[in-house]
């Protein structure tokens, strides 16, 4: 992605030593204009990624104007969504195959939610 021009945030290098995680992951997300969920049995039930989830989603409805906020969840392998995640239209992203077939899709809809959202 960073080769296509998109910028991200990646905790694992955005993220400084020293720094508080709570905090610099909030501000990230308050920033985003697209949050890209990695939906995995592992991932349903952790603590950080529901942390992410549940703040995107607060701040999406009751500080950002509607649409503000486009997520994107990418689907890792065949583990039985929860009801949350359930009516959201995913990507596979289980295989390298699907990767390659589906990065386009991806693409695009970052590019769009770029282009339809203004700068903060």
């Amino acid at each position: 992605m960073k080769e296509d021009g998109i910028e991200f945030f990646l905790d694992e290098i955005s993220i400084e030593l020293g720094e508080n995680i709570m905090t610099t992951i909030r501000e990230a997300l308050e920033r985003t204009r697209v949050l890209i969920f990695l939906m995995s049995a592992t991932s349903q039930h952790a603590e950080w990624p529901k942390f992410e989830l549940e703040t995107i989603w607060f701040n999406n409805i009751t500080n950002s104007p509607k649409g503000m906020v486009r997520f994107i969840p990418l689907r890792l392998d065949d583990s039985k969504l929860s009801m949350t995640l359930q009516p959201y239209k995913y990507l596979n992203w289980k295989t390298p195959e699907e990767r390659k077939v589906n990065y386009p899709l991806l693409k695009k809809a970052i590019e769009l939610q770029r282009s339809s959202t203004p700068s903060t």
